[in-house]
């Protein structure tokens, strides 16, 4: 990462740098100053790769504005407790926050080369500031031997054979030779004016702005090019005050060479007439050719030059950052999650399923959902078995009822083999099996070791650190926002993000809502924990075979509908989810809350009526039924719904308090929740 943090913030400085040579050359034709031109650049190359590098590791502004509201902009005023919704592995989460940014480059890792670079960067910057001091002490030292002197009432040091310079930063004085006070009025006045020009533009400050700059960075050649060439324009702008103030080009140009000519010494940090020669040669030329003629034609090629250099600087994406807290493995140049294969044992499991329970996948299936637990033998072979009602139905990762019947020590349980099966078709039963293979130590301990078909769990965990630097500090009470990560078939990230919702079908309907056109597939929701047992939970989607399209930025984001809702739905303290609902203004659509029973199974009818940029208005009711013997909400009778509708304003990513009568006159707790997919 330093490597690739030192390559870009190059890159960066010499675009940068190069862009304030060309503005420089339109500075030369106007009265502009050319020394803020390059404490402008010097600044701009340190901060912006600064601020880019920081920028990058953060989570992404989404390109839909309402889709970023922090967590805690939903109700705060919540007081039920809300258990964690489960349902076909993915978790319950709230609050929109997709981040769309992807990298444009892909940077090396250079793990090994930057444990000696950063020692080698921080061993540079504090050499280079112990320089800086060692020779301020060694100047201090020298001045004991000066005697000062006060010249038109401006103090000054006479020196041997130092200067003429202006030295110090806070409390400037200027080092005057002797030989400058022993030669001619117009030679004194000439110096004395220059420095005199110095102190009063704050040029020291501004070269010490420079040399600290240089001092953070000091691998970065073109910031010191840049360091050079503000101090040629602060000679070069100082230069020009002194011939406003009177002075004849010519003499004063003469005064330069004579003072160039006896190339006396000048200490590192101070603004000094005595430069290089070529440099010297160039400000006399300066002085002496006058204002340079404009030219539209030149001065627009300058201008466009400086701008593409910017643009091109804006466009370099700094490098990515790898966690220090992650184990080496997971330092991989490309974090590829290609989709799981299937679990070889499904339809093993499934076989034996029907083979032993035959009587619920016949037309005679009774009605509901049923439990399967299947006890299997390491080859596979069936061991035991046990077959329960679900009522209502849900998820259920495990039986302790099973264990228990079949004499099995069911604690510290590992992965199992899990498929939901059709049951009757009519009956809209189904029958979910749950398949635990026997460890080989003990005959009645299933193994505790879970078949993860090529799944990384260090590419999983690297993802989730690398696009949610909060994945594990992020607020875990209801409501709150699982990570999803949305990959093509090869693995690669395409879109990363953060949603509510309360089952695999809302995951894929949110982001086929989003990105509209795509297709996605597989989901696998993941426990990923850090070093500290610290968890987060992040869905993985992949996009199908046969998605129409296959870049979410290609998606035809016209056809995007305008909310995405759902509610929270309680009464006499049992509280339930809807499903997740996607609509347009002026649209109605039906969302569904079903528990055990009194709760039941509240049907909320939501009709979105466009409100102010900010809120939306929904008008909703709501009919309650018992839930059936199967298990299954039926739907809702059209002759039961109440006869009015209530009106909620929701303000946009956040959420809505309402209480409704269903059609016995009992009252719900409703909270709606509403965030916006297309833009305002």
């Amino acid at each position: 990462m330093t490597a690739n943090l030192m390559v870009y913030g190059i890159a960066v400085a010499l675009l940068i740098g190069l862009a304030g040579l060309a503005f420089e050359q339109i500075a030369a034709r106007t009265e502009i100053a050319r020394r803020g031109i390059w404490v402008t650049t010097l600044i701009l190359s340190v901060a912006f790769p600064t601020m880019r590098f920081t920028a990058s590791h953060r989570p992404a502004l989404p390109e839909v504005a309402s889709l970023f509201r922090p967590l805690s902009a939903f109700d705060q005023n919540r007081t039920l407790t809300t258990p964690k919704v489960e349902a076909a592995n993915v978790s319950v989460a709230a609050t929109a926050r997709e981040s769309i940014w992807q990298p444009r480059f892909t940077w090396p890792d250079q793990t090994s080369v930057d444990r000696l670079l950063i020692p080698l960067w921080l061993a540079a910057s504090l050499g280079l500031v112990a320089l800086y001091a060692l020779l301020w002490l060694r100047l201090r030292f020298a001045a004991r031997r000066w005697r000062r002197e006060s010249i038109s009432g401006q103090q000054v040091w006479v020196t041997e054979e130092l200067g003429p310079a202006v030295y110090g930063f806070i409390r400037p004085i200027i080092l005057m030779p002797q030989w400058v006070l022993d030669d001619t009025e117009a030679t004194r006045s000439a110096v004395f004016a220059h420095e005199q020009e110095h102190i009063g533009a704050q040029d020291p400050r501004l070269l010490l702005l420079g040399l600290l700059l240089v001092a953070i960075v000091p691998w970065n050649l073109p910031l010191w090019w840049q360091l050079r060439r503000l101090r040629f324009a602060i000679e070069v702008d100082c230069d020009a005050r002194v011939l406003k103030r009177g002075t004849e080009p010519k003499a004063y140009g003469g005064v330069l060479l004579s003072i160039g000519q006896r190339r006396s010494l000048t200490p590192v940090g101070a603004i000094a007439l005595i430069e290089p020669a070529s440099q010297l040669l160039r400000r006399i030329q300066i002085l002496t050719a006058g204002r340079r003629k404009r030219s539209a034609w030149f001065m627009g090629t300058a201008a466009a030059l400086s701008l593409a250099c910017i643009a091109v600087a804006a466009d370099l994406q700094a490098p990515p950052q790898s966690s220090s807290s992650a184990p080496a493995a997971r330092s991989v140049v490309s974090l590829l999650k290609p989709p799981l294969a299937e679990d070889p044992r499904l339809a093993q499991v499934q076989a034996l399923a029907r083979a032993t329970f035959p009587e619920l996948f016949g037309a005679s299936a009774p009605p509901g959902p049923v439990l399967v637990t299947l006890l299997l033998n390491k080859d596979g072979t069936l061991f035991k078995s046990y077959k329960e009602n679900t009522i209502p139905r849900g998820y259920f990762p495990m039986s302790e009822k099973a264990f228990a019947a079949m004499g099995v020590d069911g604690k510290g349980l590992g992965g199992c083999v899990r498929v939901r099966m059709p049951g009757s078709s009519p009956m809209k039963s189904y029958v979910d099996v749950r398949a635990w293979y026997l460890g080989a130590g003990s005959p009645t301990r299933p193994n505790p070791e879970p078949w993860a078909p090529n799944d990384d769990p260090a590419v999983d965990r690297a993802i989730a650190e690398r696009y949610f630097p909060d994945l594990y500090t992020y607020p875990q009470q209801w409501p709150r926002a699982d990570a999803w990560v949305l990959l093509n078939r090869q693995g690669e990230v395409i879109r990363t993000g953060r949603r509510v919702v309360d089952s695999v079908w809302d995951e894929k309907l949110y982001l086929e809502s989003l990105y509209p056109g795509i297709k996605t597939a597989e989901v696998q929701t993941s426990a990923i924990h850090d070093d500290k047992d610290q968890e987060g939970d992040v869905a993985f989607v992949w996009l199908a075979k046969d998605s129409p399209v296959t870049d979410p930025s290609a998606a035809d984001f016209s056809k995007r509908k305008d909310l995405v809702v759902f509610a929270d739905v309680s009464k006499e303290g049992e509280l339930g989810v809807t499903n997740m609902l996607v609509l347009d203004y002026g649209s109605t659509a039906l969302g569904v809350s079903a528990r055990a029973n009194p709760y039941g199974v509240a049907h909320l009818q939501i009709t979105a009526q466009k409100a102010e940029a900010d809120s939306a208005d929904l008008d909703v009711r709501l009919q309650h039924a018992p839930l059936g013997i199967d298990g299954v909400p039926h739907d809702p009778l059209e002759t039961a719904w109440p006869g009015a509708t209530t009106r909620v304003r929701v303000p946009i990513g956040s959420s809505g308090t309402v209480q409704l009568r269903d059609q016995d006159q009992n009252i719900w707790n409703v909270v709606l929740y509403a965030d916006r997919l297309k833009g305002s």
